[in-house]
């Protein structure tokens, strides 16, 4: 507990303790694992400023300790905004820097770009997969990102490329031309090679995309509740 800053009882109660803490003390955890392949899910996504900075410090730990792979899922950025903020392309790097191999990020609702930076593969965001909090999403596009990784002769791994497989979160508007109500049915498919679609998707991924409009407008949303 004390490596990630933590300094509690450990009789504490769970519900005692803050949301930040709750996400240290799963750091924690994973430390006292002597894991190999460490999995940081959303480690930023209720931390301050301060508890950020640490995270970089034990993401530089975990290697130096001989983590052969460290992938961090970070919730950040605007929704349905499809470029990365500067405080998304920050992290990451810096992340990057004290060691993550993988940043995976989510919450913008849409594809945003990938980048490769400094031995290190940057998701900023894979948009919705299996979304089930809409049945109709206003941007359907995903993808599979298949990371290759290498083992060197010295034991080492790294990040060796990626291939990238277009997709639509559901069936229907691929197989039956469907983007009415309802039209998510939960089973992401991949687009037609080559259609429209698929170079959509593409274009999301580059950065090379321009939308006609993005954000998210929340004020209907508010309304029912002023």
């Amino acid at each position: 507990m004390d490596r990630v800053g933590i300094h509690r009882k450990p009789e504490t109660l769970v519900q005692d303790i803050s949301i930040s803490e709750k996400q240290m003390v799963e750091i924690a955890k994973a430390l006292a694992a002597n894991a190999r392949i460490i999995i940081m899910d959303e480690p930023t996504s209720s931390l301050s400023v301060d508890e950020t900075e640490n995270l970089f410090k034990i993401i530089r730990q975990l290697k130096e300790d001989g983590a052969d792979y460290v992938v961090c899922i970070l919730h950040w950025g605007k929704e349905l905004v499809y470029s990365p903020t500067e405080d998304q392309v920050e992290i990451a790097h810096r992340c990057v820097e004290a060691g993550a191999d993988l940043i995976y990020g989510s919450h913008s609702h849409c594809l945003q770009p990938i980048e490769e930076y400094k031995g290190g593969i940057i998701l900023y965001s894979m948009g919705n997969w299996v979304f089930g909090g809409s049945t109709a999403p206003s941007d359907m596009d995903t993808a599979i990102v298949q990371i290759h990784v290498k083992r060197e002769t010295d034991g080492s791994i790294r990040n060796d490329g990626y291939t990238v497989i277009p997709c639509c979160v559901s069936r229907r508007p691929v197989q039956e031309g469907y983007t009415g109500d309802n039209y998510n049915d939960y089973c992401p498919i991949p687009y037609p090679e080559g259609s429209e679609d698929y170079y959509r998707v593409l274009a999301k991924l580059d950065g090379t995309f321009v939308p006609d409009s993005e954000g998210r407008d929340y004020s209907d949303v508010y309304a029912q509740y002023s």
